[in-house]
This record gives C-alpha cells, structure tokens and sequence, in this order.
C-alpha cells in the first residue's frame, strides 16, 4: 500500500515539476496570448508555482482521505483559507495589489506542507 503511495506521489511531483518549468518557461506567451496583458507576465511566474503546490497537496489530501484522516484533511482546508483570507487582503491594503493578491493566494498553498506535518505529531 505505502509503495502505490510513494510512486503516485513521485509522479506527480514529476509531473507538477514539468509543467512549473514549462509555465515558467512560455510565461510571457501566456500573458501575451491567452491574457492580452504583458505587463502581468510576472503574475504568471508566481501564479505557475500554484501548479506544482496545488497538485501536490491534493494528492496529500486524497491521499489522507483514502486513509481515513478525514479530521486532518478538514483541519488543514480550513488553515488554508483563513491564511489565504487574512495575507491577501492584509497585501493589498499594504500597497502590493495585484501581487498582494496573488502572493498570498500562493502562500497559503506553500504553508499547507508544513503545518500538515507539524498537525501529525
């Protein structure tokens, strides 16, 4: 059971990590192209790192579900957003706007990983 584990979990950081390299690679074709704003491309440079966290900690979450953590799991959503409900407005109105908003929408994802260890012990 933990090797199914382990090798989704390598996948997906595989894959995640692939598709990061690649936002971060055609990030001025997306904002060109599909946004029409270049002037955002640095949004989209810190928006694509969502793609590696958000694809990791789904699976964690999945992962816990499957195993029956169902308390963990909630416990760990419910940090998230009130992270994220208290950095990116707390961003904007210190001057950061759009970047506020998207920095802290990225941070709650990046401080599931550690509070989700921290919470197991």
């Amino acid at each position: 059971m933990l090797s199914f584990t382990k090798c989704g979990l390598i996948f997906k950081l595989l894959t995640s990590s692939s598709l990061l390299f690649l936002g971060l690679v055609f990030s001025d074709a997306l904002a060109n192209s599909i946004i029409n704003r270049p002037e955002l491309t640095y949004l989209v440079r810190i928006a694509v790192f969502l793609v590696l966290f958000n694809g990791l900690l789904g699976t964690v979450s999945s992962t816990l579900v499957g195993l029956g953590d169902m308390r963990g799991v909630a416990l760990l959503s419910i940090i998230q957003r009130l992270v994220k409900g208290i950095l990116s407005p707390s961003l904007i109105v210190l001057g950061f706007s759009a970047l506020g908003a998207v920095v802290g929408h990225v941070v709650s994802y990046v401080l599931k990983q550690p509070l989700r260890r921290i919470l197991r012990r």
